[in-house]
């Protein structure tokens, strides 16, 4: 019963991106800053716009996420999930990231996630490496956006609401966070020891380097002995012995 679900789920979405391919709209160009206002909604007030580009272009670069905001005024003929779904494949492929869709004429968003998968004993499972967003993680961040209020028509404030909490969910999911700073000082003691140990050990082998050194460099001589005459020889030496043997009786 889930896979006819999931089947029939796969195919109303085939059915709607590909409905948008047959009615000729083209897909805009991946916005570099990462927001696309086709509704001008940002216009009054750019430097809020240029803000939520900042933190999207921050995420990309700490963690390697992709984050794509995209502000339309009224779909025709597609969903916003839909919207959303033919935008992730077309900008994002097999990158780790998301495409957020915001309809401002109605309020309704929806939002598609890169997903990778690998198949194991005959099963397809989600993957997910350290630039994503693991399903616990994205469950969560799509519970805490649910429990927003309910954006009202054209309100900018709500957006940047629902933006905020999603970039805030996002940054404490992809990034992995610094050490507190009292490990800092515990590597720096740990460091500061490893270097002084090397150093004594590299003095060691030194003095015994220059110890061996000097050992190699000494010369021994024989003693001086005055001998005198010996068996009238000078400087003679040795012990003599004599013995006579008579005849046999």
């Amino acid at each position: 019963m889930r896979a006819v679900r999931s089947g029939l789920l796969a195919l109303i979405l085939l059915l709607g991106v590909s409905g948008a391919q047959e009615l000729g709209i083209p897909v805009p160009p991946r916005p570099v800053g990462g927001v696309l206002d086709e509704a001008r909604l940002f216009d009054p007030v750019p430097e809020r716009r240029e803000a939520l580009e900042q933190r999207v272009r921050a995420l990309r670069e700490s963690s390697g996420f992709n984050v794509y905001l995209v502000f339309v005024d009224s779909l025709i003929g597609r969903t916003v999930f839909e919207e959303s779904l033919r935008l992730r494949d077309s900008w994002l492929e097999e990158d780790p990231g998301l495409v957020l869709v915001y309809e401002v004429d109605s309020g309704k968003w929806e939002i598609s996630w890169t997903d990778r998968s690998i198949r194991a004993e005959g099963l397809e499972l989600p993957a997910s490496g350290p630039s994503e967003v693991g399903p616990r993680k994205r469950v969560a961040i799509m519970s805490r956006l649910k429990a927003l209020p309910e954006p009202t028509v054209r309100s900018r404030e709500d957006a940047e609401q629902l933006v905020a909490t999603l970039l805030s969910s996002l940054e404490g999911s992809t990034v992995e966070l610094p050490l507190p700073r009292r490990h800092f000082g515990r590597l720096i003691l740990l460091g500061v020891g490893l270097a002084a140990s090397l150093l004594l050990l590299a003095m060691l082998i030194a003095a015994s380097v220059r110890r061996a050194d000097r050992r190699a460099e000494d010369r021994l001589y024989f003693p001086e002995i005055e001998v005198g005459e010996r068996l009238k020889a000078p400087r003679g030496g040795g012990v003599v012995s004599s013995r006579t043997f008579g005849p046999s009786s």
